[in-house]
């Protein structure tokens, strides 16, 4: 969700809540709670679940609170507003949590795990393949998956046959030069030139 959306979103709950607020003020007529208190009353309802349990904390009587959820006109309106500002939390929290973790997971791409040996030192020590081609097929799954793009494999197996081979004559002829006596260096970490 870009900002511009999010805004939106903020605007339009703001909206819909004064609209309630509105109607909690206007109904019932003559009823003798204030708008703090029938914001207190679903608030806790929301969080707690029970009519039982919000009656205890809010003392207001179950019968009144029962009233309210079954005819107030403003409750379930209210009620999807909490959700909905709930869900934005959860999402914006979430949206957090993946940001502190790709930063600590490109830390650990660039630098390595810290790990601690028998003396008490600190070293870092590289990730092994395996552990980056499973992060970056995640995290490239991930990124399909955000730009509503197909993110498994489908279609022509026929260019699956074609890398394959590709694959298997590019090992051939480093075979092939090592057999010649040519020297061949395979390793993970590129040389510098």
């Amino acid at each position: 969700m870009d900002k511009n959306t999010a805004i939106a979103e903020i605007d339009d709950m703001e909206a819909q809540r004064a609209a309630i607020y509105k109607d909690m003020l206007e109904w019932p007529r003559g009823n003798a709670y204030s708008l703090d208190t029938k914001i207190d009353v679903i608030t806790t309802y929301f969080i707690d679940g029970s009519v039982k349990g919000t009656s205890r904390k809010t003392g207001v009587p179950e019968n009144t609170i029962d009233y309210w959820k079954r005819n107030a006109p403003w409750w379930d309106s209210q009620l999807g507003v909490l959700r909905a500002e709930k869900s934005a939390e959860y999402t914006a929290r979430s949206y957090k949590i993946i940001e502190k973790s790709q930063a600590e997971l490109l830390d650990r791409i660039e630098n390595g795990d810290e790990q601690i040996l028998k003396d008490g030192s600190a070293v870092r020590k590289r990730m092994s393949g395996k552990d980056l081609a499973t992060v970056a097929g995640i995290t490239y799954d991930k990124l399909r998956i955000e730009h509503n793009l197909p993110n498994k494999i489908t279609g022509n197996t026929d260019q699956l046959a074609q890398v394959m081979n590709k694959l298997l004559n590019f090992r051939e002829n480093i075979e092939k030069q090592a057999i010649n006596g040519e020297s061949v260096r395979i390793d993970d970490k590129p040389e510098n030139d």
